[in-house]
């Protein structure tokens, strides 16, 4: 929180910059995510872990994931393109699964 100081008063700022929690790959994903965010304070992330291989997949069971999946992609880009703040995942894309239907 960048305005930490307007809220709270002095404070030191100590980032904690490394991670044990995934690999090197999910965190170099998870914080090019993050930090897409203009709210989030920039900072670099080291993981003691080390994968050798493909580490992040993104995908939805059958041809009714794959379309859902388009669905929210598209809605994605067209939201980013009107400058309208993106709505929360739900449903299959946040990881309930045994959900039907397109997400609200």
């Amino acid at each position: 929180m960048p305005e930490f100081g307007d809220h709270f008063g002095d404070f030191e700022r100590i980032d904690l910059a490394t991670t044990f929690r995934c690999s090197d790959r999910v965190a170099a994903v998870a914080t090019d995510f993050v930090l897409r965010n203009s709210a989030q304070i920039h900072k670099t992330v080291r993981a003691i872990r080390h994968a050798d291989r493909t580490s992040v997949h993104v995908g939805l069971s059958g041809e009714e994931g794959l379309s859902l999946l388009k669905e929210w992609l598209l809605e994605l880009s067209l939201l980013r393109t009107r400058s309208t703040p993106v709505p929360e995942l739900r449903g299959r894309a946040a990881g309930q699964n045994r959900r039907s239907g397109p997400l609200p």
